[in-house]
Formats: structure tokens, C-alpha cells, sequence
């Protein structure tokens, strides 16, 4: 039972402060005077015993405080003490509390997306077979094999790692860029990349209706372009 003896000093800390305090000026009173009792019985007068006491016990305010500590709830009395002046201050400056307040809310609200993003990018694993085990392959030089800029290399390139790869359990190649989807009479953009046929046996997903490329899709470029379709579902 002691942990609801501490909450109830906590929870009279905190709403009851003036009770806490004379509970505990009652107790530091009733230690001084029996000090000065059992002083008087050891045959000193009155005043002699008082100042023996209090000599004996330390400043009263010194004990009180060093009482308060040793509650070990001290500190969430500052906090409370603090957020009572902070709250008061706020409403004698309602212009600036709302200032502050929105600051804090755009500023958590853009730490919170950043984070998600993050999460989402960098943190979380992808959705696929080993995810831990992809490596991006690219160039560095003058000659890297293509002119879109860096981490870009021709097909040719990619076949040649591919067919001399002794290192990986597969090879795939992508290429992301924006396409136009038509759906009668209502037309879209929308995002899309180009893959080789073993960007689905190499990350092990499947396909929830019809098939996924195959290999056997690169064997004649252009010959019988196929097409797969992701549907993203928000909940």
C-alpha cells in the first residue's frame, strides 16, 4: 500500500500544495518541540532548550526543503509550478499564445510528414523477398554508358552485367518515367518505369490477377510489349 501512500502526496503535492506543506511543518514542529522537551528534562530552561533545538535540527526552512526532496516527486512540482506561470502568462498575452501555438502545431505537423517520409523511404523495409539483400549497381566516369546523368547505364551495359554476374542470385534493370493512361474518353498521367523481365523474379512479388514478366519478355525488344498495373488502396 505504500504506492498509494505516495500518490496521495503526490496528488496533494500537486492540487493540495498548502496541505502537503503543513503536514510537513506540523512534523518538523511536533521533532523541535519533543528536541525541546526531552532538553528541558535534561535540566535546561525553557529558552536554553528552545535554541539547543533548533540548533541541533538546522534552519527549518532548509529541513523543510531537503523533506520536499526527499519525496522524490520535487521535480514534478517545478514542472507543474512552471506550466501554472506559463499558463498564466499565456493569458495575459492571447496574441502571442496563439502565435505560439500555431508555430508549434505547423512545426510538430512538419516534423511528424518529414518523419513519415523518412519512415517510409529509409526506415521500413520494401515489400518484397529479402529486401535486405538489394544492392543498387551503378557507374562512376565519363563513359558510364548512357547520357542521363549519374547512376544511369545503357541496356547493353545491364545485359553484360547480368550474363557475367557471379556475385548475385539476380539482375534487374528499371527505369522510372511519366506515361499517359487513357481510359475512354478521360485521360491521365500518371507515374510508371520501365522494367526487364526479371524485376519480378528477383524481388519474388507476384501479381494479384493475370501474370508478371518473365524473362521471356526481353528476349525480342519491343516485339510484345506488356503492360502491368498497380492499384494503391488508402485506407
Amino acid at each position: 500500500m505504500r504506492w498509494l501512500a505516495q500518490l496521495r502526496m503526490l496528488m496533494e503535492m500537486l492540487f493540495r500544495r498548502g496541505t502537503a506543506r503543513e503536514r510537513l511543518d506540523e512534523e518538523l514542529r511536533f521533532h523541535i518541540e519533543r528536541q525541546i522537551a526531552e532538553n528541558v528534562a535534561a535540566g535546561m530552561d525553557a529558552e536554553e532548550a528552545r535554541y539547543a533545538a533548533l540548533r541541533a535540527f538546522g534552519n527549518p526552512g532548509v529541513l523543510r526543503d531537503e523533506a520536499r526532496a526527499t519525496w522524490s516527486w520535487n521535480w514534478l512540482e517545478s514542472f507543474w509550478n512552471d506550466l501554472r506561470y506559463a499558463l498564466r502568462g499565456f493569458r495575459r498575452t492571447p496574441l502571442f499564445t496563439v502565435v505560439a501555438v500555431l508555430s508549434l502545431a505547423f512545426g510538430i505537423g512538419a516534423n511528424a510528414a518529414i518523419f513519415s517520409l523518412l519512415d517510409q523511404v529509409l526506415l521500413k523495409f520494401l515489400p518484397v523477398k529479402h529486401p535486405e539483400q538489394l544492392v543498387l549497381v551503378a557507374m562512376r566516369g565519363q563513359q558510364y554508358g548512357g547520357s542521363w546523368g549519374a547512376d544511369h547505364i545503357s541496356y547493353p551495359i545491364y545485359q553484360a552485367f547480368r550474363d557475367h554476374n557471379q556475385v548475385f542470385s539476380g539482375m534487374f534493370c528499371r527505369y522510372p518515367l511519366a506515361v499517359t493512361m487513357v481510359n475512354g474518353s478521360h485521360t491521365e498521367r500518371v507515374d510508371a518505369e520501365l522494367v526487364s523481365g526479371t524485376y519480378f523474379p528477383v524481388l519474388g512479388v507476384g501479381a494479384a490477377l493475370g501474370r508478371t514478366l518473365t524473362p521471356d519478355d526481353d528476349r525480342v525488344p519491343g516485339g510484345h510489349p506488356v503492360v502491368m498495373l498497380t492499384i494503391r488502396v488508402e485506407v
